[in-house]
């Protein structure tokens, strides 16, 4: 995915995420119920305050995720994402950016990073009082790779996740492809079958795992970490 398609993406996430959030400001969110819309904007908004700084060099990877109430964050908002969207847009993918996991620490990281984080943010954002749009397809695929690549990558090297001898087949509906993930070594198979949408967000524990199983074992996807 290149870099103009990546800010597009975020930009009109973003931007779906203050449209939801305006509407109704105290819903609750239903994928996250401990937030309401009003708190989902906040957490957006210091994303992107962390973000800008990191990319900045005011920031690091010890330093606390920006804490932004949500009165303050009704108001900066716009301008919070004005000013990350400017940053990572004129940042060389291949700059050197810290980053907590174990991937490459270059800009490049962050900004695929930035568009999953606000990809699933905005189906948050939508089911407050509704029925949320799938997340693009291409955006959906590239989120579920990173969410093996990066998250269960570095769950597992950091010893946070258990090394399992189990496989996970997810077949995606929607493109007739199939992806096999070892945890990390190969084992049982359980297999998901979804489109990428319903697939990433399941990943995300933002649908039911359960929802799309079709064979193997149900254990992995009963315990699935809830991030």
């Amino acid at each position: 995915m290149d870099l103009a398609r990546q800010m597009q993406s975020i930009d009109h996430d973003a931007h779906r995420i203050a449209d939801a959030v305006r509407r109704n400001p105290t819903g609750r969110v239903t994928s996250c119920p401990d937030w309401t819309g009003a708190d989902l904007l906040a957490h957006v908004a210091g994303f992107a305050r962390y973000l800008t700084d990191l990319f900045a060099g005011a920031a690091d990877n010890d330093t606390e995720f920006p804490k932004v109430p949500p009165a303050e964050a009704a108001q900066t908002y716009d301008a919070d994402v004005a000013r990350l969207l400017r940053t990572l847009c004129d940042t060389p993918p291949d700059a050197p950016v810290s980053h907590w996991a174990a991937v490459q620490q270059v800009a490049a990281s962050w900004q695929r990073r930035a568009v999953h984080e606000l990809a699933v943010h905005r189906w948050d954002a939508e089911t407050i009082g509704g029925d949320p749009a799938p997340v693009d397809q291409d955006i959906a695929l590239d989120g579920i790779a990173e969410f093996f690549e990066v998250f269960v990558t570095t769950g597992i090297q950091a010893g946070f996740v258990p090394p399992a001898q189990a496989t996970l087949v997810l077949e995606i509906t929607d493109t007739g492809t199939r992806r096999e993930e070892h945890l990390p070594h190969p084992g049982s198979v359980t297999t998901m079958r979804g489109t990428a949408s319903d697939l990433m967000l399941a990943l995300w524990r933002r649908r039911d795992p359960l929802a799309f199983h079709v064979g193997g074992p149900r254990e992995m996807l009963e315990h699935w970490p809830a991030i």
